[in-house]
């Protein structure tokens, strides 16, 4: 191998410099005009395909979802609590509180939660059950014999409503069940959602007083009361709160909230585990002129992992906190704020396309409302006061986005959207995140209050939802836009404009004579660099890797197969092509045709299958011949999952193997440190640097002034955010 003169090697460097110095947002306005202008040229749209959007159910996390959606690109939907669980194998599956009838009881699927069919002398109301821990809770003086009435969640969609909707709105997370009349002129409601229990004590006309005792009895767990007027339900052993009963909320039929001070518990331990829990409401407020009934007392059992925080604040009660309340309201004194304490996690390869946030209004005050980033800290005990001489939660100058809030503008559901790709980009990119806020935009008037459910309501579809859609952009293609600079012998490396990806490759040998030209490469995917080129780390058909992190050999192509379940409800299957450079190229089925796909995005590519094999075609008719492998890592992956067996140039005849591409390279004459090693499957960069296995990190050998042009995109790569 030649040397890299000083020269030329200071040269790479300085256009490498330059690259990574100016900021990728420049890169990214450009990179998306010369993106759909090339686009046009390089690729055609795909006729014929089933296209539809789906949940990608590798990606999930505890509080988020992810949606691949017809264009390629992907939505992650993040909810306000948890929608998933772990099972035994420690993986994600929906949670389901679907309450069915159980002999004399009502009970989630999976027993964790219990209601009464109907009251009994001995009954508890509900048992909230967790491995050895479980509250029971029961109504002091409830009337015998009151039947429970279930209502499991069936959301009605409009002719209007997306597919993406429909599979974002989760039916099974939430449930209820109504106990008419348990008390005299009270009704009372618990609703199951998520991993919380909530009860609505409904009372329906006035009384002297408004007192509410529960009897509550606990396993492996102890109850105080907290300053802030809640009750902690924690574990004696290891102090742990488990369980959180916020203090009271309070509200009449037209949304009026009574004050913190208006509704209290007290709390009595009456021996053993046994509690007494008592709820009171204020009787001069609730008996005030203009009340209007009925009114809601709602305490509720939540599990402390809530992934949003939201309240509103007012310039006419500046020190009053409403973090519990189930909307918020913007008007000329009032402020409405919104933050999630974790985004929803991308891939590292992943382009922020745009973001929104949407909020349905419980009332519209035909006013312009805007949204604004939040520039310094800020928690539920937010009040006014503390804005103005504590600099909390203080509003950015700009707006981000804005909208009119009337119905013209509303969807069919009654919700506004806002535009927050801007700071969402920021937070990606590693600023610090204190959320977003809502007030009339400066310049407009406001007579009217806007208002907005918050995710304290008791049905999930009301609650804000916060949605990100971004591309997975891992390799390089003709339709992204690069920048790309020549090393010579040492390889080539590209930096994707739009989310900073760089990919480097390093040429290990060529074909020669009657064979096609082909070089095999060893690729570095800067994307990967924190993990390893395997399953589920990839869509690739391997679940293990004896490469460095972040590297792979380009014959390493695979197929896996995947399915989906359509708009009609049929299981369709598709599969995915990771390429040479780590690229992932979906294939749809064609309509009308069995084993026969397309590329989504139009490169002309066919794949067709057999039980035994799969082979990808060109537009110039050259061939990839995959062969089955026996295993499969994961019940999310079906039959099929092939490797790259030989490439077939149908002009010229000519078949290039895999094995004969291994055999030859492992026959070449390598410099010792150039060579992948069969017994220790260890890669080693040329000349003189060894990556290490866990990181970008460069192990430096003693040549004292010999480089290689490798270590220098790793060092400019580990020192650069994507974003």
């Amino acid at each position: 191998m030649k040397k890299i003169g000083t020269r030329a090697l200071s040269i790479v460097i300085s256009i490498l410099m330059v690259i990574y110095l100016v900021p990728l947002s420049v890169y990214a306005s450009f990179s998306e005009y010369l993106s759909d202008k090339e686009n046009r040229d390089i690729a055609q749209e795909p006729s014929g395909i089933i296209r539809d959007v789906f949940e990608v159910t590798d990606r999930r996390e505890e509080t988020v979802k992810h949606f691949r959606l017809e264009d390629g690109s992907y939505t992650a939907v993040q909810y306000d609590v948890p929608v998933h669980y772990k099972d035994e194998e420690g993986k994600w599956q929906d949670i389901d509180n679907r309450l069915e009838s159980s002999g004399s009881e009502y009970s989630t699927g999976n027993a964790r939660i219990k209601c009464a069919n109907n009251i009994t002398a001995n009954a508890s109301l509900f048992t909230l059950h967790d491995g050895n821990r479980k509250i029971t809770m029961s109504l002091d003086g409830a009337v015998k014999k009151t039947t429970g009435q279930v209502t499991n969640t069936e959301t009605e969609f409009d002719g209007n409503a997306t597919r993406l909707q429909k599979l974002m709105t989760l039916d099974n997370l939430s449930s209820r069940i109504m106990y008419e009349d348990i008390l005299d002129g009270v009704d009372l409601e618990y609703v199951v959602e998520s991993l919380n229990v909530k009860e609505n004590i409904i009372v329906k006309e006035r009384k002297d007083s408004y007192s509410y005792t529960f009897t509550v009895k606990l396993n492996n767990l102890e109850a105080e009361l907290n300053e802030d007027g809640s009750v902690s339900i924690y574990d004696p052993d290891s102090e742990e709160t488990v369980y959180v009963i916020p203090a009271p909320v309070v509200y009449d039929a037209n949304m009026s909230y009574a004050d913190s001070s208006d509704a209290y518990y007290t709390l009595t331990k009456t021996g053993g585990n046994e509690y007494k829990l008592t709820v009171t409401a204020d009787a001069d407020w609730m008996n005030a002129s203009g009340r209007a009934f009925p009114v809601t007392v709602d305490p509720a059992v939540n599990v402390p992992r809530s992934s949003v925080v939201d309240l509103d604040i007012s310039s006419s009660s500046p020190d009053r906190s409403s973090p519990s309340d189930i909307s918020m309201y913007v008007s000329s004194t009032w402020r409405s704020y919104w933050k999630t304490t974790s985004l929803p996690a991308l891939p590292e390869s992943a382009y922020v396309i745009n973001a929104t946030i949407s909020l349905k209004a419980a009332q519209m005050g035909n006013n312009y409302v805007g949204v604004y980033q939040i520039v310094d800290e800020w928690d539920s005990t937010l009040t006014w006061n503390k804005t103005v001489n504590n600099d909390q939660g203080t509003f950015s100058s700009l707006v981000m986005d804005y909208v009119c809030v009337k119905s013209e503008n509303a969807d069919a559901d009654d919700r506004f959207t806002w535009d927050i790709t801007r700071v969402a980009k920021f937070w990606y990119n590693g600023t610090a995140n204190h959320g977003i806020g809502f007030r009339i935009v400066d310049g407009t008037s406001s007579t009217v209050t806007s208002s907005f459910y918050t995710s304290e309501n008791t049905l999930a579809a009301n609650r804000p939802i916060l949605m990100i859609n971004y591309k997975d952009m891992k390799g390089t293609e003709p339709y992204w836009t690069f920048a790309s600079q020549s090393a010579g012998n040492a390889g080539s490396g590209s930096v994707n404009l739009a989310n900073g990806n760089l990919v480097f490759s390093k040429p290990l040998l060529s074909t020669t004579d009657s064979l096609m030209a082909y070089t095999p490469e060893i690729v570095y995917n800067s994307a990967l660099a924190g993990t390893k080129y395997e399953y589920p780390n990839v869509q690739i058909s391997y679940w293990g890797c004896a490469m460095p992190n972040g590297f792979k050999i380009s014959i390493q192509e695979t197929l896996i197969k995947k399915s989906f379940y359509d708009k009609t409800g049929s299981l369709k299957y598709f599969y995915i092509w990771a390429d040479g450079d780590a690229t992932e190229h979906y294939f749809m089925p064609v309509e009308g045709s069995s084993g026969k796909y397309k590329d989504e995005d139009g490169l002309q590519l066919t794949l067709d299958v057999t039980s035994t094999s799969a082979v990808i075609t060109d537009s110039s008719g050259t061939k990839r011949n995959f062969t089955k492998l026996s295993g499969v890592p994961s019940s999310q992956v079906y039959e099929g999952w092939y490797h790259l067996h030989c490439i077939e140039d149908n002009v010229q005849g000519d078949r290039l193997s895999r094995s004969h591409l291994l055999s030859e390279w492992l026959r070449k004459p390598h410099h010792a440190s150039e060579v992948l090693s069969e017994p220790t499957r260890q890669f080693r960069c040329p000349r003189i640097f060894q990556p290490r296995r866990d990181a970008h990190t460069v192990h430096q050998k003693t040549q004292p002034k010999r480089h290689h042009l490798c270590s220098v995109f790793l060092r400019l790569h580990s020192s650069r955010q994507s974003y």
